[in-house]
C-alpha cells in the first residue's frame, strides 16, 4: 500500500490538498504501527505530524462533523459503515474521497 501512496502522492500538483479527518489519522497510525512502518504509536504520530507540516501537498484537518444520517443508502452492513462516513465527510466538504479500497465506488481509488 505504502508505495502506491508514495507514488500517488507524487503526482499532486501544487493546486491539490490532502484533507485527513480524525478517523484517517487514527487509522494510519493504528495501521502504521500494526503493519511494522512505525515500531510504536508515538513513532507513527510524529510522522504524521511530520506529513501534515508538508507544504507539498498541502495538509489541512477536515472537521469531522456529519452524524449518522449522512450515511449513503448503500451502507447496509456494519463493515460498509467507516467508508460510508469517510464519503459523506467529503461530500459534506466538497472534497473527494480517495482511497485504496475498492469497496467504496464512489471513492477515487489508488491502484
Amino acid at each position: 500500500m505504502r508505495p502506491r501512496m508514495e507514488t500517488w502522492v507524487g503526482f499532486l500538483g501544487h493546486t491539490y490538498v490532502l484533507a485527513p479527518c480524525a478517523i484517517t489519522e487514527l487509522g494510519l497510525v493504528r495501521a502504521g504501527t500494526q503493519a511494522g512502518l512505525s515500531p510504536d504509536a508515538a513513532a507513527a504520530r510524529a510522522f504524521l505530524s511530520l506529513l501534515k507540516s508538508s507544504t507539498h501537498p498541502a495538509f489541512v484537518l477536515l472537521p469531522d462533523d456529519p452524524g449518522c444520517e449522512t450515511l449513503p443508502d448503500r451502507v447496509r452492513t456494519p463493515a460498509r459503515t467507516g467508508g460510508g462516513h469517510l464519503l459523506a465527510l467529503a461530500v459534506a466538504h466538497d472534497a473527494q474521497l480517495v482511497t485504496v479500497d475498492t469497496g467504496i465506488p464512489a471513492a477515487v481509488r489508488i491502484e
